[in-house]
């Protein structure tokens, strides 16, 4: 149970890389309420973790390989959506997601990145809480297809604000002196570029503030939960 009373949403993370289980882990955590009660890293472990630990959602890496054998030496790799159908098909009611090429997203950015998971609806890309996904599972489709979007750290964050400041301030004294220049008329030519390079300076800081609101503002950290 966690601290609102409502059972732990239980979640096993399968990928063959160790930093991507662990970032895919941090994903999903920040989900309140939800937390990651084992990981995998090949498709025979996946489902032996989902059959002894019975998790309601199962997140899987497209290319989760298949290792056959006692060597343990990958001699083919099986789709992440076969383990991903295995495990909802061993596991009535229990849902998996399978996610559409993690690596990329979580590896360019390493540790530090903040990212979460999401899905296309339409022409737009709406985040995905696991809890309500188990809420409005549908008996016939219960494995859903997903995204990580990787978003800029903090620090890329603070310095595209501190340029949009920049930028708002110094646009704004050039418009200034751009406006006192033109009312001398002698020095017109001069204050007209001068007040368009301030406004154009201004606007572009704004953009700048807009965009980074917008894409790069960390998401909030999930309550620590509880058994």
């Amino acid at each position: 149970m966690n601290k609102r009373g409502s059972p732990t949403l239980r979640v096993v993370v399968a990928s063959e890389t160790p930093e991507v289980r662990d970032q895919i882990t941090r994903v999903v955590e920040r989900e309140p309420g939800v937390r990651v009660v084992g990981q995998a890293h090949n498709s025979i472990e996946a489902m032996t973790k989902a059959k002894d630990l019975r998790p309601e959602v199962t997140v899987v890496d497209p290319y989760l390989p298949y290792l056959f054998g006692l060597d343990d030496v990958p001699l083919s790799r099986m789709s992440g959506l076969d383990t991903a159908t295995g495990v909802t098909g061993e596991l009535p009611g229990a849902m998996a997601v399978l996610l559409s090429n993690p690596n990329p997203a979580l590896r360019e950015r390493g540790p530090e990145a903040v990212a979460h998971l999401g899905r296309y609806s339409g022409d737009f890309w709406v985040p995905l809480r696991l809890r309500d996904l188990q809420a409005e599972a549908n008996p016939k489709d219960r494995v859903v297809f997903a995204d990580v979007w990787a978003e800029e750290t903090q620090a890329s964050h603070s310095k595209a604000m501190e340029l949009s400041y920049q930028l708002v301030v110094w646009g704004g004294l050039s418009l200034v002196a751009g406006f006192a220049l033109m009312l001398t008329w002698i020095m017109v030519f001069i204050g007209l570029p001068l007040a368009g390079g301030g406004l154009v300076a201004i606007l572009l800081g704004l953009v700048i503030k807009g965009v980074a609101s917008r894409f790069s503002s960390p998401i909030p950290r999930a309550e620590t939960t509880e058994e």
